[in-house]
């Protein structure tokens, strides 16, 4: 009789340090990283007895299973070390009090049907609120990936997980076209570069709100105020065809 020890080891893997630490951020990365340990330790328990047969084709199945999933592993670690890198969250992370969450949504007239779009989601109470409350469907676009694990793990408590979509991404390069309300709580500067974005990518008719932050000579539709504080809304125009010359 014998025993068969098989070290799970990942220190090859130190020269992609970077890669790794963000793929270790990734929940499908742990739970793969869990269920090979388990394997693992389910194989050293099997006492190899080769005059036995259906231990031995047990053993080669636990092997051949830890295998697959130690590929799958390695494989999600290598396509993130290939990822575009993202660059640093252009402002800080502060989410919005719920009190303006609600309020912002009310503004925009939110309601089933709707596709709320949240660019710098943080924590992903905007995406869930207008699912929960007012019957909306919602994605949430952040830089951060911390968070958008929050958004992802606070969505699942809220039992909206279904209805939202959260995405790793940089709000000036995302694809936002689907949207019928956008939200922001930026900075000015933030605003400002995005407002070409807003008036090239959405449909007229989009509702675009703001949380403190103004879209200098664009005139909003409206403004109201909470605790002091503005929240803007503005609506994306028709596009008007150019006058025929005869």
């Amino acid at each position: 009789m014998g025993k068969v020890a098989y070290a799970l080891d990942l220190s090859e893997l130190a020269p992609m340090s970077e890669s790794v630490q963000r793929a270790k951020r990734q929940p499908l990365f742990l739970e793969l990283v869990r269920t090979i340990v388990s394997l693992h330790r389910v194989e050293e328990r099997v006492e190899v007895t080769y005059k036995k047969g259906s231990q031995r084709r047990n053993l080669n199945r636990i092997r051949i299973a830890s295998g697959i999933l130690l590929f799958a592993v390695l494989n999600s670690i290598l396509c993130l070390a290939q990822e575009k890198k993202l660059r640093e969250p252009d402002v800080p992370y502060e989410p919005s009090p719920q009190n303006v969450v609600e309020l912002m949504l009310k503004l925009a007239n939110v309601h089933k049907g709707d596709v709320v779009y949240d660019l710098g989601c943080g924590d992903g109470r905007l995406v869930i609120t207008a699912i929960k409350q007012f019957g909306a469907t919602g994605v949430g676009i952040d830089i951060d990936p911390i968070r958008i694990e929050e958004s992802v793990r606070n969505a699942h408590m809220a039992g909206v997980i279904d209805r939202a979509t959260f995405r790793t991404e940089d709000l000036f390069e995302a694809d936002i076209h689907n949207a019928t309300v956008v939200t922001l709580f930026l900075w000015r500067s933030a605003n400002l570069k995005l407002r070409p974005k807003l008036l090239r990518e959405l449909k007229p008719g989009t509702r675009v709100v703001s949380y403190y932050w103004d879209m200098d000579d664009w005139a909003p539709d409206k403004r109201i105020e909470v605790d002091g504080n503005p929240i803007f809304i503005w609506t994306i125009p028709e596009i008007k065809a150019p006058k025929k010359e005869y």
